[in-house]
């Protein structure tokens, strides 16, 4: 008997699992765009030389420029802007301008070195420091020192150690030589040599009798008290003496 060939089974159908889908990347927001702020406008700076201080630092403050102060000595008013930094152009609100201000004419101190010198002496030395306007005055002489020489400085004005700009009035205090005549009459004649003395004067002494006066006194003096006198020139003092016995 043919053998039939057994029948071929059919392949089996193999299931196709559905390609994935591809997985979509998460989506990135867009920036916000920010508008960039418009620049601030820049201010001219102004000029603000010759003014005061004070009115400076308003002019500047109304234009939103800030400020520094720098002082330095000058021939203007004392408070007055004699320059400043920046002096022209436009500038950012806040930027700093230096104003610099008169502290005045330079100041120099009165040396008491001029004391004691002739006038002429002192006021070298004082033309030496830059001062300007120096003059003299003659002492007083109820007040004059006695043992000053005539020609000699005796005060200053201002005073010694107090500073004062070269065109500052200074006074120098002369002395004259001479000095009031004090009260000599009526003490005995020692006292009234010593009183003369510390009033810079001598004494020339003349004796006489002199009618109701006490020996020793001094009766009467030339110059009188009060007179003012060279105190080169002695003040004659006349001293009463005892009247003399009568012969035996």
């Amino acid at each position: 008997p043919r053998t039939e060939p057994s029948p071929t089974p059919s392949p089996t159908p193999t299931a196709v699992s559905p390609a994935p889908s591809p997985t979509s990347e998460p989506s990135t927001p867009s920036p916000t765009l920010t508008p960039s702020p418009s620049p601030t406008p820049q201010v001219a700076v102004p000029n603000v030389i010759g003014m005061n201080q004070t009115e400076a630092v308003g002019e500047l403050s109304k234009l939103q420029f800030t400020y520094t102060i720098t002082e330095r000595a000058s021939d203007e008013e004392a408070g007055t802007v004699i320059d400043q930094n920046p002096r022209t152009g436009e500038f950012d609100p806040g930027t700093p301008v230096e104003l610099i201000v008169s502290t005045g004419p330079e100041q120099q101190t009165i040396p008491d070195s001029v004391l004691g010198l002739s006038v002429d002496q002192a006021e070298a030395v004082l033309a030496d420091l830059g001062f300007t306007n120096v003059k003299r005055a003659d002492a007083d002489p109820s007040q004059e020192r006695p043992d000053a020489a005539p020609g000699e400085v005796t005060a200053i004005n201002p005073s010694v150690g107090s500073t004062a700009s070269a065109d500052t009035e200074i006074t120098l205090t002369v002395a004259t030589g001479n000095s009031v005549v004090p009260e000599l009459t009526g003490i005995p004649a020692a006292a009234a040599t010593e009183r003369a003395r510390n009033a810079g004067f001598q004494v020339t002494v003349e004796e006489k009798v002199v009618l109701g006066a006490q020996p020793g006194q001094v009766a009467d003096q030339n110059p009188k008290a009060g007179a003012t006198a060279p105190r080169s020139e002695p003040i004659t003092i006349t001293v009463a003496k005892a009247e003399a016995s009568p012969p035996p």
